[in-house]
């Protein structure tokens, strides 16, 4: 069990290219987002769900933070669980079912970093990555200046990239990766 690190599950995006909360769409007789919930409570001692609307998820066991910046994306809901007093924490989307346990603790022993980000296929996933409560101030400048990406607001601090062929070490085929934006992405898994 990892205890220096608090595994997030990000449920308050507006899931506008699916047309409905994707979070709680059926997956093997449970909710989407019981698949990274399941996974990684096995990881860290304590797991946490970053809400919009904690009404939306009322009947959940796990403790919430509410997004104190809704509607400007991942950035409000990852400064509002590090302004809660949280010092490093794992986020990872709602709809990432294929998470990877080693991958994961890999992930979390860059304790030096301010943010640990793998990036797969040439493409950053901030929504698979560590990050530390050093960026509270560097996010909340970006949200007072109306610059809501996570890329843009990590130029300035000390970031990790682990790059595809250490993932491979790992996640050979980077099915940690994948998610469910889509009703065809959905029909497809």
């Amino acid at each position: 069990m990892i205890d220096s690190v608090t595994g997030v599950i990000l449920t308050g995006g507006k899931s506008s290219r699916m047309g409905k909360n994707k979070a709680l769409l059926p997956y093997n007789g449970k909710r989407l987002m019981d698949a990274p919930i399941e996974i990684l409570t096995r990881i860290f001692s304590k797991v946490i769900l970053s809400v919009r609307d904690p009404l939306d998820y009322a009947d959940d066991a796990l403790p919430q933070i509410a997004d104190q910046h809704a509607g400007i994306g991942p950035m409000g809901g990852i400064c509002s669980v590090l302004k809660s007093g949280y010092r490093r924490i794992f986020c990872v989307a709602c709809d990432m079912p294929f998470l990877n346990e080693a991958l994961i603790a890999h992930l979390c022993g860059f304790t030096e970093f301010d943010a640990v980000i793998p990036v797969w296929e040439k493409r950053e996933e901030m929504l698979h990555a560590v990050y530390s409560d050093a960026l509270v101030p560097i996010f909340e400048q970006a949200i007072l200046s109306g610059r809501y990406r996570l890329t843009h607001a990590l130029a300035s601090a000390r970031v990790r990239y682990i790059e595809q062929n250490e993932i491979r070490q790992f996640d050979p085929l980077g099915k940690s990766f994948k998610n469910v934006n889509t009703p065809d992405d959905y029909e497809k898994l």
